[in-house]
């Protein structure tokens, strides 16, 4: 038989068989190489997706931190216009010289003013905390830095602060800058 003498042992069969083992393997190392991009570049698109909502919920945060902020402001103005009596000894607080009161109006002032120091220590905390616009901030501290430049208010305040019910660096910023002398 002259055609076994070159005869090797191969089998074509095996080989076949080999070779569409090694292929499937190939294959499956591609579809893993591939699963993992895909896992991949979907993981950062969550990531991005939930950034921009942590982004607009920050956001969100803040602008209801600030109208709550100008909301509490407006409730003391509210507060005057209910009560004509305090309504005139605030106005008569503010103006220049030295205006007397009655008991009572002090009373009523001395809580005012505490009332309203009270609001703006609590706005300043949320300005530390990047909660509060620094627009609104600068707006309602310049306001408090004029009312504290006039007579009546400002002896109220060297007393008020040393009863020390507020935050040390809410009268450190309060005090940093002295009133520009505008109007209230």
């Amino acid at each position: 038989m002259p055609a076994a003498v070159g005869y090797s042992g191969f089998n074509h069969n095996n080989w076949m068989n080999d070779m569409n083992w090694d292929a499937i393997g190939a294959f499956a190392e591609l579809l893993a190489a591939t699963g993992g991009i895909v896992a991949i570049v979907y993981l950062a698109l969550q990531l991005r997706q939930n950034t921009h909502a942590l982004d607009r919920s920050e956001r969100a945060a803040r602008a209801a931190t600030s109208f709550q902020g100008a909301h509490t402001w407006a409730e003391i103005n509210i507060q005057l216009a209910r009560d004509a009596d305090i309504a005139e000894a605030m106005t008569a607080s503010v103006e220049a010289g030295s205006p007397t009161f009655t008991k009572q109006q002090t009373v009523q002032l001395h809580f005012l003013g505490r009332s309203t120091m009270e609001r703006l220590d609590a706005l300043h905390y949320l300005f530390r905390h990047e909660q509060l616009e620094e627009e609104l901030w600068n707006v309602r501290v310049t306001w408090a830095r004029r009312m504290l430049d006039r007579p009546y208010w400002r002896s109220w305040w060297q007393r008020e602060r040393e009863a020390s019910n507020y935050s040390p660096s809410f009268i450190l910023e309060l005090e940093r800058e002295p009133s520009d002398g505008g109007a209230i």
